[in-house]
């Protein structure tokens, strides 16, 4: 793209109100998703054509000001100082457009040409709501495009209007060319009785929740506790233990791992190696116990890549039908005694699918402190579908015993919330959470979505799957891996576990299932008893997060925070083990 001619153009609005898939119309495939430098927001970026020239589409956090309070709202701020764009397009949902006021009038203060986008205008006529762009166009100042992101209408006037003001002398014909055809009308509107007088003369509103229709009837039943409480119940078992859990983590893992990995991706590449390559050290950093391939390749992309994009895929459904701020809304007051607010219910509930993406979404939290908090939860009390179905197989033969266990975690996870949250200062956040409208999804933007997503995974989370393959290769081959067994072997005996759960628990810290699956091995192997196994199925559930979690711990946490999370987790968990033979055996 030629530096003279580098046009940017900026995304920005409320969250939901379609900016992502306007993105995807207006850059099509040539995306890269990547945290704005400094932070841990999510920033896409792309380029598309405009008229006969490239320009690159900067798609923003959903923010509701910029006044600078939340993460997202902080790094729009940088965004908008430091890329200086061209072009703004600020896009709103029409039903809710006099909301947004506010925000476009702050971003008045920054001088930059903008458009507004009055997305879903389609929602907006069926629910009473009539628009005069012209009368609006003249009270705010600047252009008015209505669009139906969803269908793809009005992108093209609105490609017009971003040529007129990105590149004017190029663009006469469209500002003068009076006799080109026009385009079908967007909707056929009755005009609205208008004044000029203010900015609500252009609409005409009828609150969307006073309709009695169905959307009206399911949004109240879905934040009605009696129904919406069983409701989360079945959608983290069905969704997250099935879809996830089940499908994801056991069918399509287990045919990656087994039949394309073990059977065919690895024998290749090692008789390639010894063939072509043939040093003995080389072929131990690839093909070793923890080798690139045998572990840094198999674990991210057999193991962890089709959770991450089940999980991806579904979280994006979830998104897009308008399911998650009835979600936060429906658990936003227990979770304010742990030092969260309502959306800290969304990576808790999908930490049970999968911890280390449940850490990613902890970007949704408004403060440091709550994202400290979520993050500490989900790597002391969560178990992953996987790992929670084995040990629930551990100890079912044992009904007193599985009532314990599940009896002891949730009081050390209420426990250690509670006393986290007086304990740790900084400031507690209090978001207003806003109710878009319960839609059916549209695949291919989910798709869309979800394929942007999990490109940034494989190039942001996997080079740490491979560096870490490494450095636990080279423990092995330099033989210290068996003095840190015998290091650890004594603080598994005074937990009342025998010497045999050592390995156990460190392949565990590979990957958790891994070690539930040894502790049923020696379960059945005589070697575990019963008042052991429910040691073991205890520490285990409070034991560190599997290698992948903690990888990604450290890349949004930072070492300090990563470090003390660890640090609580270790002294809770010794302290727990130990307390429970105390009582068990004597």
């Amino acid at each position: 793209m030629d530096a003279l001619n580098h046009k940017k153009v900026l995304l920005l609005g409320f969250p939901n109100v379609g900016k992502s898939l306007l993105f995807h119309h207006l850059t099509g495939a040539y995306v890269i998703v990547s945290n704005y430098p400094g932070t841990t927001v999510e920033v896409t970026r792309g380029k598309g054509k405009i008229g006969y020239r490239d320009v690159e589409i900067i798609d923003t956090p959903g923010i509701y000001s910029l006044q600078g309070r939340s993460q997202d709202e902080k790094v729009t701020m940088k965004v908008l100082s430091e890329e200086k764009p061209h072009l703004i397009l600020f896009v709103a949902e029409t039903a809710a457009l006099p909301r947004t006021f506010d925000l476009l009038r702050q971003l008045k203060d920054y001088r930059t040409p903008s458009i507004l986008v009055l997305n879903m205008i389609d929602e907006a006529e069926r629910r009473g709501i009539s628009i005069n762009e012209k009368v609006l166009e003249k009270e705010l100042q600047i252009p008015v495009v209505p669009t139906i992101s969803t269908q793809k209408v009005g992108i093209r006037e609105l490609k017009k209007k971003m040529e007129t003001l990105l590149f004017p002398s190029f663009s006469l014909d469209a500002l003068h060319d009076t006799s080109r055809k026009k385009e079908k009308p967007l909707l056929q509107r009755q005009p609205a009785n208008c004044s000029e007088k203010g900015f609500h003369s252009s609409f005409e509103v009828t609150d969307p929740f006073s309709i009695k229709n169905s959307g009206y009837r399911l949004h109240h039943l879905l934040i009605n506790p009696w129904i919406g409480y069983p409701l989360v119940f079945l959608l983290l078992f069905f969704c997250f233990y099935l879809f996830l859990g089940v499908l994801g983590a056991g069918t399509i893992v287990s045919f990656l791992e087994k039949r394309v990995f073990t059977e065919i991706v690895i024998p290749y590449c090692r008789i390639f190696v010894e063939k072509y390559l043939g040093s003995l050290y080389l072929r131990e950093y690839l093909f070793g116990d923890y080798g690139l391939i045998t572990m840094g390749l198999r674990y991210s992309l057999a193991i962890v890549l089709p959770i991450v994009g089940i999980f991806f895929l579904f979280f994006a459904l979830l998104e897009d039908c308008g399911y998650l701020p009835r979600l936060s809304y429906l658990l936003h007051r227990p979770l304010r005694y742990l030092g969260l607010d309502g959306r800290g219910a969304v990576p808790l509930v999908m930490g049970f699918g999968c911890g280390t993406m449940a850490v990613l979404v902890t970007r949704l939290l408004e403060t440091r402190r709550e994202r400290f908090l979520a993050t500490f939860l989900l790597s002391l009390g969560i178990p992953c579908s996987a790992q929670l179905g084995l040990l629930v197989a551990i100890l079912a033969p044992y009904p007193r015993l599985l009532l314990i266990w599940g009896f002891t975690w949730g009081i050390l996870f209420i426990t250690s919330g509670l006393l986290l949250n007086r304990l740790y200062p900084g400031e507690k956040g209090y978001s207003c959470i806003e109710f878009p409208p319960l839609r059916v999804p549209r695949f291919s933007a989910v798709l869309q979505k979800t394929g942007a997503r999990i490109l940034w995974y494989l190039r942001e989370v996997v080079p740490f799957f491979l560096l870490i393959s490494v450095a636990l290769q080279a423990l092995v081959i330099k033989g210290y891996w068996g003095s840190i067994e015998n290091f650890f072997s004594p603080l598994f005996l005074s937990m009342g576990l025998p010497r045999e759960t050592v390995s156990v628990f460190l392949v565990g810290f590979l990957r958790r299932d891994y070690a539930a699956a040894g502790l049923y091995d020696l379960m059945q192997q005589g070697i575990l008893a019963p008042a052991s196994a429910l040691i073991g199925a205890t520490v285990l559930s409070l034991f560190f997060p599997c290698i992948a979690q903690l990888i990604i711990i450290f890349k949004e946490r930072g070492t300090a925070e990563s470090l003390f999370i660890l640090l609580l987790i270790a002294i809770i968990t010794y302290g727990i083990g130990t307390i429970m033979h105390t009582i068990l055996f004597l």
